[in-house]
């Protein structure tokens, strides 16, 4: 038997700048241990003030 758990991190950061940092730390926790970080895109929302959502 095989079992699959697909989860969804959301983080919402200030600035590219945070994008890049958080994107990459959470790349590498992934990565370390033995899972994939399918990153789709960078999004802002309006309604946290533009913040960016990684």
């Amino acid at each position: 038997m095989t079992i699959q758990f697909n989860v969804q991190v959301d983080v919402w950061v200030s600035t590219m700048k945070e994008v890049d940092a958080f994107y990459f730390a959470l790349d590498e926790v992934m990565r370390g241990n033995g899972w994939q970080c399918a990153y789709t895109e960078q999004t802002d929302d309006e309604d946290l003030e533009g913040a960016k959502r990684i």
